[in-house]
């Protein structure tokens, strides 16, 4: 019986969320637009069979339509606790996701994970330092890596070479594989793709609701600090 004034508090707050989600409507369509789309392109590449594939590919799935739709965190201290964790777990697993469709990752020289993992961080801080919220800085920053994923499995494919840093304009590249190579969908590219997705998604929906002077000054302090510390003291160049 003591128990049941947490369950009331719950169930209040499940309450208000649906409500809140309810309200929403234009959103909650395009969570399940994106949600039906998304399910029916990996059935179209990826289904083979009810498998451990396929209950991954439901979850992705689900929860970026989970992600576009649930309200964001109202409390600074979880916004925080969700940024860190963000951090912690998805560049890590945004490599891994870049690497397999092209290879293995058998090859890989030692520390280039590493090496890998830090562009990805840097590519947050930069996005971090321009939108000035960590939302949009995971979002977006989620947004820039899979299209530059994208190009660089094609040029892969293409040239039999990864899309590096000192490829001048990306554009021209991916232009020129664009007009001289027949741009198939391998399974493993969309299963990427579908992690991407859900990346994306989980970035957007990490913010931390806190817009005072302390808040921007700090992130932006942060954000360029480490975009310093790496342009200084870390050489990637032969790792790539």
């Amino acid at each position: 019986r003591r128990f049941n004034p947490y369950m009331e508090q719950i169930q209040n707050r499940t309450q208000e969320i649906l409500h809140e989600i309810w309200k929403k409507k234009a959103r909650l369509f395009t969570a399940t637009l994106i949600f039906v789309i998304l399910l029916f392109l990996s059935f179209h590449y990826l289904y083979n069979g009810f498998n451990k594939r396929f209950i991954m590919i439901v979850l992705l799935v689900s929860g970026t339509a989970f992600f576009t739709v649930f309200p964001k965190p109202q409390k600074p201290i979880t916004g925080y606790f969700m940024a860190a964790l963000y951090l912690l777990f998805i560049p890590r697993k945004m490599f891994q996701r870049i690497e397999l469709p092209i290879n293995d990752m058998s090859g890989l020289r030692e520390g280039a994970a590493f090496a890998n993992i830090l562009i990805i961080l840097l590519i947050f801080a930069v996005f971090l330092l321009i939108f000035q919220r960590t939302s949009l800085a995971f979002g977006f920053g989620g947004v820039f890596l899979m299209v530059a994923f994208i190009v660089n499995y094609y040029v892969y494919q293409f040239r039999g070479s990864i899309l590096r840093l000192d490829d001048i304009l990306a554009t021209r590249t991916a232009v020129s594989v664009l007009g001289n190579y027949t741009l198939a969908m391998d399974p493993e590219l969309w299963y990427s793709i579908l992690y991407f997705c859900f990346f994306i998604s989980l970035g957007f929906w990490c913010d931390i609701p806190v817009r005072g002077v302390k808040y921007h000054i700090g992130i932006t302090a942060t954000a360029a600090a480490y975009c310093i510390f790496f342009y200084c003291f870390w050489n990637v160049s032969d790792y790539l």
